[in-house]
């Protein structure tokens, strides 16, 4: 499986538009946290705030990105087929794809971390542990919420194999749901029994929350129901979807 992931990265990353992206997202941050900064009567605390909010559009782009790049790809040229038909189980293809998600999100929000690094030191900005951290949390949160917003995507691949479809579900799960959910929220009787904290996105926000205020153990609990139920769960049924698509071949 190391050797499928290894392959599958090394040809996502010879294409252009990975790095094009990753520049788009490095301007985007570069942009917005010397944007905020520029007027703030404390440097430091805006550098933090926008740092993060800066970082948080990573998130859509890279997981429209990824989603296209690997299971868009994988359907479009039938590597699935191939795969399959030199003895990998679909188990560890689903898994290699999954892994390999989880990789590439790592390494785009490394590289904005190293960016953050470098404008700290060029606006001698000064950011407490409790600012890192906000931070960091933050970028945490924005990796859970995009591979779960892929992996729905995925399902929606190995069940269709139609690349409008999988990309609307992942908008759809990372975007369109948070937002209505948001706007139900307004309603006052709805907003009392905190429905966005059961959606994966709020109760990745909560996690981050959890961790920040010093709540690890509230924080870590939560994590383990999250890692079971929207990721584990996510893949489980690419597992049962994708074996009802190999009967098909």
């Amino acid at each position: 499986m190391r050797k499928l992931i290894r392959a599958d990265i090394g040809r996502i990353l010879r294409k252009a538009n990975v790095w094009i992206v990753l520049a788009i997202i490095l301007a985007i941050t570069a942009f917005t946290v010397l944007r905020g900064i520029r007027e703030a009567p404390d440097v430091d605390f805006a550098f933090a705030v926008h740092a993060y909010e800066g970082l948080g559009y990573a998130g859509i782009f890279t997981g429209l990105l990824l989603v296209l790049n690997i299971y868009r790809d994988d359907f479009r040229s039938m590597v699935f087929v191939n795969v399959i038909g030199r003895g990998i189980s679909r188990r560890k293809l689903i898994l290699a794809r999954f892994i390999e998600t989880l990789l590439l999100l790592l390494a785009i929000y490394a590289a904005g971390g190293i960016l953050i690094t470098v404008l700290k030191f060029v606006t001698g900005a000064s950011l407490t542990a409790d600012m890192v951290l906000y931070i960091v949390l933050g970028c945490f949160g924005d990796i859970l919420i995009t591979s779960t917003g892929i992996a729905a995507a995925a399902v929606i691949f190995y069940l269709t194999g139609n690349t409008a479809l999988g990309v609307l579900g992942f908008i759809t799960a990372d975007v369109l749901i948070p937002v209505a959910l948001s706007m139900i929220n307004t309603i006052p009787i709805v907003a009392r029994l905190h429905l966005e904290r059961l959606y994966f996105n709020g109760l990745a926000f909560s996690i981050m929350s959890d961790f920040m205020i010093g709540s690890r153990a509230a924080g870590v609990l939560k994590l383990l129901c999250y890692a079971g139920v929207y990721l584990a769960g996510l893949v489980l049924v690419s597992f049962l979807v994708f074996r009802k698509k190999e009967l098909d071949f």
